[in-house]
């Protein structure tokens, strides 16, 4: 059948977008209030009575204005009309109140109110917040009311608590124009995950189908560790400084009924962009590898259209109909490249920067598959194995199983979970296992092979053994998927 392609970068009509819901808190009673804030003023909290509701700024100013201008028996008359004066020390508490213009908890919700307006209008701006910017923000809007407001670091962090707030790692940064133009780019891709879902609405999920390459470098980095207090200087070892530089890619094919191609494609980097006949010769490829090379180790056009042709086009004509999904990368978007793959009804291009959350494989596994990568990582270097992870040979086994794994059957639900994630399907694969629920299970710390006295590393996915980094890794433990 004819290729039909769909882009969807083009222009749409502006909309506005909301990136911060308004949360709502319900502030907490006086008693509470008390201890959380003692620290704020020297004076105590006045008695429950004025924490009751209707006790608000406006309901004492009434009251106090009637008082002054009843003549004759005064707290008789203001007692018949307003049920909540009591007593005259009543009215001495009012007037101190509107002196001091309100309770502390009304002062103490203005201040936090004011407070949050700022934090979620900086962070709506993408501007970087810290501790100091929230105390200041607290103590302008304190200071020309006369309140004895000191921001203190107890009343920071109920604040921080009560509306969610953390310290954060910044992932990336994003120019102005790109912070103005989200709006725009949120749309057009909820408007093509919309688009997609009626044009398919008559393809099995068994054919709809999303691929996308991640570069990896041959030796994983590590941005945080736990170290000593006081040291002027973190350092990590790592076996090889090159390796940390340079990179490989892959690419896998998952599908939307959960289940994932039989072959990840993984491309290598080599020099002259091609291997030796030494190498080719000591090359041992598992059945669920597509192995090539380039000399930056990232994919190209030649290797895209040998890997269509070679692992997709295969899958393709066991299908009445197929669907493709992929993003906007210049080296998959030549409509040439999928001409001889039968049964492509329809091939969907995801619109630019819309990839965080509408590609399936960005939203959620490739979170789940370099999870298990660090693990391997982890117990390989801490433990002081030898084993040069970041060789040409070991890539390959390392892929091969991480990649066997996440067939079994147990992570099919995940899989389905990143479709649902993207809203390309309605209904959730309900509770599912994550890498971390599934494989390292640490109730179990033998491994289960026979005469074995080493530690679990892994639970397998497929066959639910205990196995040590022996067992798994250098024993390759593999298990063929139909």
């Amino acid at each position: 059948m004819e290729d039909e392609i769909f882009n969807w970068d083009k222009s749409v009509e502006d909309v506005t977008l909301d990136l911060d819901e308004d949360c709502e808190e319900e502030y907490e009673d006086s008693t509470e209030n008390k201890e959380n804030c003692s620290d704020e003023s020297s004076q105590d909290w006045e008695s429950e009575e004025l924490e009751e509701p209707g006790h608000s700024l406006d309901t004492m100013k009434n009251v106090l204005a009637y008082y002054d201008k009843c003549k004759g028996d005064k707290l008789w008359k203001t007692a018949n009309r307003y049920s909540c004066v009591k007593t005259y020390c009543t009215i001495q508490r009012f007037r101190k109140y509107v002196e001091a213009n309100g309770r502390k908890s009304d002062l103490f919700k203005k201040i936090e109110d004011f407070t949050y307006h700022k934090f979620k209008s900086a962070r709506k701006s993408m501007l970087c917040v810290s501790d100091r910017d929230i105390k200041f923000w607290a103590l302008s809007f304190a200071r020309p009311t006369g309140f004895q407001f000191k921001a203190s670091k107890g009343w920071l962090n109920t604040f921080k608590k009560r509306h969610r707030i953390v310290s954060r790692k910044i992932t990336n940064y994003s120019s102005v124009k790109e912070i103005e133009e989200r709006a725009d780019i949120v749309k057009r891709g909820w408007d093509f995950v919309k688009f997609v879902k009626k044009e398919c609405a008559k393809i099995p999920s068994s054919s709809m189908g999303n691929f996308d390459q991640s570069g990896l470098t041959n030796e994983l980095k590590y941005d945080r560790t736990l170290s000593n207090v006081g040291e002027k200087e973190t350092i990590c070892a790592a076996k090889s400084l090159n390796a940390t530089t340079h990179s490989h890619s892959i690419m896998p094919l998952i599908f939307m009924d959960g289940k994932m191609h039989k072959k990840l494609l993984v491309c290598l980097q080599e020099s002259g962009g091609q291997f030796g006949k030494r190498v080719q010769k000591s090359l041992v490829i598992p059945e669920n590898i597509y192995l090539v090379c380039s000399k930056s180790g990232k994919l190209d056009k030649g290797i895209m259209k040998r890997w269509l042709n070679d692992c997709v086009a295969p899958t393709a004509s066991k299908q009445s109909s197929f669907v493709l999904i992929h993003d906007s990368w210049t080296g998959q978007t030549d409509s040439s490249l999928y001409k001889d793959i039968p049964n492509l009804v329809k091939r969907f291009q995801i619109p630019a920067k819309t990839t965080s959350f509408t590609q399936p494989l960005d939203v959620y596994f490739f979170r789940q598959y370099k999870i298990l990568r660090r693990k391997l990582a982890d117990r390989v270097m801490l433990e002081g194995i030898d084993l040069n992870l970041h060789a040409r040979t070991n890539i390959i086994k390392m892929h091969s199983l991480i990649y066997n794994q996440l067939q079994s059957s147990i992570f099919q639900p995940m899989i389905k979970y990143s479709w649902y994630a993207c809203k390309y399907v309605d209904d959730r694969a309900g509770r599912f296992l994550n890498v971390n629920e599934a494989l390292f299970d640490i109730s179990c710390l033998e491994c289960d092979e026979d005469t074995c006295e080493d530690f679990a590393f892994i639970r397998c996915g497929h066959c639910r053994q205990h196995l040590c980094i022996k067992h798994f890794f250098i024993s390759f433990h593999y298990h063929s998927v139909d």
